[in-house]
């Protein structure tokens, strides 16, 4: 079976580890101006941002960290986020993801997680590895859960569709 879908349907199930994701915040001025201007314009005139979030990670296995910036933008499917990969004229975009995200470290399977919820009981899985500087989609998964009385929210998957090819 694809790594990848097994890598999907092992978060989806909650039987493997991923890394959660640690965002700190940094000011405009101290990141590349590429990786800056990948916030929304709008909110950094208009709201007054001085700060935006970021993320570090070594997404494909070439022991340099990728940066992701988050664009400013968030809905109830998570916020938005830029992937920036350096090279030698500077940084440049390699694609955007949205969501909950968690870091797949695994060799063979390297890559990000992101999970978009859709209401009470369904949620949309995407897994982006990064190859040659673009980042890339080959599986999403569309996963429906068990509605529960109680408070907890997606626990318990009723049904997996799993989509490849991106």
């Amino acid at each position: 079976m694809n790594p990848s879908i097994t890598r999907i349907i092992s978060a989806i199930l909650g039987t493997e580890q991923t890394v959660s994701v640690e965002t700190r915040k940094v000011r405009f001025e101290e990141l590349p101006a590429a990786c800056a201007n990948e916030y929304r314009p709008g909110m950094r005139g208009n709201c007054g941002a001085e700060h935006v979030e970021i993320m570090n990670f070594d997404l494909d296995g070439d022991g340099r960290d990728e940066m992701l910036v988050c664009s400013g933008s968030a809905g109830s499917d998570g916020a938005s986020w830029s992937v920036m990969t350096p090279s030698p004229n500077g940084w440049t975009c390699a694609g955007r993801v949205s969501g909950e995200l968690s870091f797949s470290p695994r060799q063979g399977c390297r890559g990000l997680l992101a999970c978009r919820p859709m209401g009470r009981d369904e949620a949309c899985w995407d897994f982006y590895e990064l190859r040659n500087g673009v980042l890339h989609n080959p599986v999403s998964a569309s996963v429906q859960y068990a509605r529960s009385g109680g408070s907890s929210l997606r626990s318990r998957p009723v049904k997996i569709a799993v989509k490849t090819g991106k």
